[in-house]
């Protein structure tokens, strides 16, 4: 037992310098994958929310925010009673946009948001001698678009959403829906995008793979905006409603996968890629088993 004793004296000094080298090799690993984050644009916004005939002043700003702008108001004497409602938003966390109007009586509203974001698919240029000059990307991004029946009731209702990806001013993916109803009854889907409107039902769901450039710089820019044009006849409250959602990933069958990661806009939280997952799985074991607190007897 004496023997035992001196032993795990001996070599304690070694496990912990072991053990401290292994957590600057985790360390350095993780920092590897954040290092470029502060080198691409921030993102950029703009929120526009109006009510009509409410005498509300409009509610514009450039300044990214993960808080929608929102503003109501109800019709001043005189006027026949009604509500205009609208709300805008371009969230960071994650990246989105939407909007949202609603009325009721003499009034009309319209909210609208736009955010482009900035990204880069970093890692290295060359691997075993291989030179990589694009990798494979999934892109799954959904846009929702509403307009409630206008029959007889308002002047109109619409909804539009619109994405657009680019690389060195390059347009790599675009999509667009949009839903409009009128007076007379009759719905239109698509009618404000023209050749973008990929589907006739108000909405765009798409998940592909494209091929970007490594280490180049690109973006992706959202639009949203709902709008209801009033008044709205008797009791009738009609809204209209867009988003846009969209997700960015390496494509998990590209062969070097592991060794690429997209950086966003500072800010900007992306949903975790399958390599960082692993990365910070790994992580969390080596350091289980070194730190582990197993007594021995």
């Amino acid at each position: 037992m004496k023997n035992a004793a001196k032993s795990e004296a001996k070599y304690k000094p070694l496990r912990l310098r072991f053990r401290l080298a292994a957590l600057l090799v985790v360390m350095v690993a993780m920092l590897g994958k954040t290092a470029y984050a502060d080198s691409l644009d921030p993102a950029r916004c703009s929120v526009d929310v109006q009510v009509f005939n409410g005498f509300s002043p409009p509610i514009q700003s450039a300044v990214c925010t993960s808080t929608p702008f929102t503003t109501m108001s109800a019709n001043p004497p005189g006027v026949e009673p009604g509500v205009g409602f609208a709300t805008a938003g371009a969230n960071l966390v994650p990246p989105s946009v939407s909007g949202t109007a609603r009325v009721s009586g003499d009034s009309s509203a319209g909210g609208s948001a736009q955010l482009t974001v900035f990204f880069e698919v970093v890692g290295p240029s060359a691997i075993n001698g291989l030179p990589i000059t694009s990798v494979p990307i999934i892109l799954t991004v959904s846009g929702t678009t509403t307009a409630g029946s206008c029959l007889g009731q308002c002047e109109s209702a619409s909804g539009l959403a619109e994405f657009e990806l680019e690389q060195e001013g390059i347009p790599l993916a675009q999509f667009c829906a949009s839903t409009n109803s009128s007076f007379n009854g009759s719905v239109e889907f698509g009618a404000d995008c023209g050749a973008l409107a990929p589907t006739s039902s108000g909405t765009f769901a798409m998940n592909q793979s494209l091929l970007v450039n490594a280490n180049v710089e690109g973006g992706f820019t959202m639009n949203a905006g709902a709008a209801v044009q009033g008044p709205v006849i008797g009791t009738a409250i009609v809204a209209a409603t867009a988003g846009v959602d969209p997700i960015i990933s390496i494509d998990p069958s590209f062969l070097f996968a592991n060794d690429y990661h997209i950086e966003f806009s500072p800010g900007v939280a992306a949903v975790p890629e399958p390599s960082s997952i692993l990365l910070l799985s790994t992580a969390v074991a080596v350091m289980s088993m070194l730190f582990g607190g197993g007594r021995r007897i």
